[in-house]
């Protein structure tokens, strides 16, 4: 328990180190630098359910062909259904009391992403509960509409005390309603104070028992809020500014380039790691002597457990919700969850075309794949650009398709570079290239902040670049993401796949019967998927132990990126046949293989974070400990899981080149 907390402190150290580092750079001439953002945090205006029911307008179709959608329930919920002895009660017991709930509105990962990581929005926990209704033999259907609930019920929720709170909590999460009659504005409309009233746009469940229709709202769920260790600065022996102190006690300073690139150096990460391990220590040391080593987290961090519901003898029936829902707003799914409530993707891949290079000695670029997919489709699957390397196909490692698969199965069209292969690198294999990844989530509000229903809030495009020689795992992170992901990734598989074997020195002809033939390894695909999981799960962690310490809430709206091979091609060299013979069938072409590889996360993210009490103060501190926690498991998972001190992550690459191994070979030779 002390070392996840300490894990939120070290996310502030690299703040810290970060600052320091940054707090010059900050003073180079605008035009100097150019920033890439990895981070954006969402806020928006609070929409009204009036103006958003006309955005999302009455159309009912939903799609269930799109690339990638099963053509059956999941295994993993036809067997949690037959656990659940196809009983009603029981199905809506282990949604209510097993799922956490995420306040952003409409679909982000669907039924069995719900059950893989224990926590959804309403939409994801309704399909859910009616994924395994259906599945048990139960009509059941969707209710949607707009519920009024009174301040103790909605605190009991959410944890949120303050109106304004209570506000910006909605509109981060782009849930239409309103707070204390407020509603289209700003949240800085709405006065703070106590919570009288919260109106919300929201979707339930309606099943058919015994001939009469029952409703059930799995995303009910009151919580008992702990504060946690009343002063865990104190338990922990903080002091403000200490932690700076340390990190720039042997920091030095300067410019280069004629005084316009400032720098600093030197920066004490080992004189800040002391300060960390004192504090460690010292909050063990409090949990030891305050009989919490068996506690929950909540109990030293503080935050929201759910309170337990148990069915009464005959079962929960009730007709209507207890809360008051606005009767002619209700509107009836019978069958899923309508399109425009879905967050989609869409994944496009451009390489340069080597067929037109060599006709015109002009490089066009292809585009290909351009793939739409909806997202509870294949949340909990593996997506990936596949290379068409296959182990056990002698020489032929030239070819040059890619594929875009969901858990290896190939969706759409395969790319193929047009060109035959007639030299090194002209083929797709091991051409740089780039991934656009284009993100739409179902939410009405405005990305501008205006009280508007333009729809484009949060939404997200990125362009990654990539190498096409390996297979690169294509990151789509959403809402908070358990440790069941990496079991499940880690359950399926043994290894990565294998390259192709590469035959050698075999010339009958010259006296040399032996044909020897080598292994390069695995592709890296497993490893990928494996890093991709494990980054996300660390990432929500680090995000609500940050938000906790803040007593705040955070909503973590999207991860988007790749993980791909940041690969060391061997020279190209003709085919080590034996004297001037045939080899066998094979020719004398140039060859390629990975000599060294390592893996890299590029992921971007965007998330929302409200004070529970609207301290703007706190905020802005959980805010930057968010972000900078980001930024160091970007590099650090991958050290993780390949023990390897090149990572991606510049606050790694800060304390590396602070005090780098003493065995350490510039590899330019100077040193």
């Amino acid at each position: 328990m002390a070392s996840r907390v300490l894990a939120s402190l070290r996310s502030a150290a690299t703040a810290v180190l970060l600052a320091a580092a940054g707090a010059a750079c900050l003073a180079a001439p605008a035009h100097a630098q150019t920033y890439l953002p990895s981070v954006k945090i969402g806020t928006a205006a609070l929409i009204s359910p009036t103006a958003a029911a006309s955005h999302y307008g009455a159309g009912t179709t939903s799609t269930t062909t799109g690339p990638g959608a099963p053509a059956s329930l999941p295994p993993e919920l036809v067997e949690l259904t037959r656990a659940l002895k196809n009983d009603p009660d029981l199905i809506y017991e282990y949604v209510r009391n097993n799922i956490e709930t995420t306040w952003i509105y409409g679909v982000q990962k669907g039924a069995l992403g719900t059950e893989i990581d224990k926590s959804g929005t309403p939409f994801d926990q309704a399909m859910l509960m009616v994924a395994l209704l259906r599945q048990a033999g139960y009509s059941a259907s969707y209710l949607t509409g707009t519920i009024t609930v009174g301040g103790a019920q909605f605190t009991g929720w959410t944890g949120v005390t303050d109106a304004r709170a209570a506000c910006q909590l909605l509109a981060a999460g782009a849930i239409p309603g309103s707070v204390n009659g407020t509603t289209g504005t700003a949240c800085s409309g709405v006065a703070t104070g106590a919570i009288t009233q919260v109106q919300m746009a929201h979707v339930w469940v309606s099943v058919t028992l015994g001939g009469t229709a029952y409703a059930f709202d799995p995303s009910d769920k009151p919580h008992v809020w702990k504060t946690g260790i009343a002063d865990l600065g104190a338990a922990a022996g903080l002091t403000t500014g200490d932690p700076l102190t340390q990190a720039v006690s042997t920091m030095d300073s300067g410019s280069l380039a004629s005084g316009t690139v400032p720098y600093v150096h030197n920066l004490s990460q080992s004189a800040l790691n002391t300060l960390l391990g004192t504090y460690a220590a010292n909050l063990l040391s409090y949990i030891q002597s305050h009989d919490l080593g068996a506690a929950q987290m909540e109990d030293v961090v503080g935050g929201g457990v759910i309170v337990p519901f148990v069915s009464p003898p005959g079962g929960l029936r009730q007709t209507s919700l207890p809360y008051g829902p606005s009767t002619p707003n209700i509107v009836t799914w019978t069958g899923n969850v309508p399109d425009q409530y879905r967050t989609t993707l869409t994944v496009t891949g451009a390489l340069p075309n080597w067929g037109t290079y060599l006709a015109t000695n002009t490089v066009t670029t292809d585009t290909f794949f351009g793939t739409t997919f909806f997202l509870d489709d294949i949340y909990g699957r593996a997506l990936m650009i596949d290379t068409d390397l296959a182990p056990g196909v002698g020489n032929a490692i030239f070819s040059n398709t890619l594929r875009l698969t969901v858990d290896g199965n190939t969706i759409g069209t395969p790319y193929t570079n047009p060109a035959p292969y007639t030299g090194a690198f002209q083929t797709a294999r091991g051409l740089a290239g780039t991934l656009t990844l284009a993100l739409n989530h179902p939410y009405a509000a405005a990305a501008d902040g205006s009280a508007t229903t333009t729809g484009d809030y949060m939404d997200a495009t990125v362009v990654k670049p990539f190498e096409a020689a390996t297979p690169v795992a294509i990151v789509t992170g959403l809402g908070d993401t358990g440790p069941g992901l990496l079991a499940k990734w880690s359950s399926e598989r043994r290894s990565d796949k294998y390259f192709p074997s590469l035959q050698l020195a075999c010339d009958p002809l010259n006296g040399n019967e032996n044909c020897i033939t080598t292994k390069t390894g695995g592709q890296g695909d497993f490893d990928r998927e494996k890093l991709s999981a494990g980054y996300l799960a660390q990432y929500t962690s680090a995000a609500h132990l940050n938000a906790q310490l803040a007593n705040a809430s955070v909503q973590l709206h999207h991860v988007l990126g790749i993980v791909y091979a940041d690969a060391r091609w061997g020279a190209s060299y003709p085919h080590p046949c034996i004297g001037p013979g045939f080899c066998q069938g094979f020719v004398n072409v140039p060859a390629q293989s990975v000599i060294d590889s390592f893996n890299r996360i590029d992921v971007d993210g965007g998330f929302s974070l409200t004070s529970r009490t609207a301290d703007a103060t706190a905020r802005r501190a959980a805010v930057q400990g968010v972000a900078a926690s980001a930024a160091a498991l970007e590099g650090s998972i991958a050290g993780q899981m390949d023990d390897l001190p090149d990572t991606a992550s510049t606050a790694t690459r800060f304390e590396w080149g602070n005090a780098p191994p003493s065995d350490y070979q510039d590899p330019s030779g100077a040193g």
